[in-house]
C-alpha cells in the first residue's frame, strides 16, 4: 500500500501498519460528582462506537500498560 504525504512524497506501508486500534480510557469514580466525567465519556463512546475499545479505570496508574504503542488512545479524566 502506498500513502502520499501532504508534501507529495510517497511512503510505503504494510496493511498491518494501517490497522490501528482505537482505545478510549475513562478515568474516574462514577460515584464522585465531576470525577465521573471520564467514565461517563467512556460509556458514551462504548454505546456509540462498537469499533472502539473502551476501558473504565478508577486509578490513572492502571492506564500505563493498557495500550500498545501503535494504538490511537484518548484518555478522558477530570482535573482541577
Amino acid at each position: 500500500m502506498t500513502l502520499e504525504s501532504s508534501a507529495g512524497e510517497e511512503a510505503t506501508t504494510s496493511k498491518a501498519a494501517m490497522t490501528l486500534r482505537a482505545l478510549v480510557i475513562g478515568i474516574g469514580n462514577p460515584d464522585r460528582g465531576d470525577d465521573a466525567v471520564g467514565v461517563r465519556i467512556a460509556r458514551l463512546v462504548a454505546a456509540e462506537r462498537l469499533d472502539v475499545r473502551v476501558l473504565e479505570l478508577d486509578d490513572p496508574t492502571e492506564a500505563f500498560d493498557a495500550w500498545d504503542p501503535a494504538d490511537t488512545v484518548v484518555i478522558a479524566d477530570a482535573i482541577r
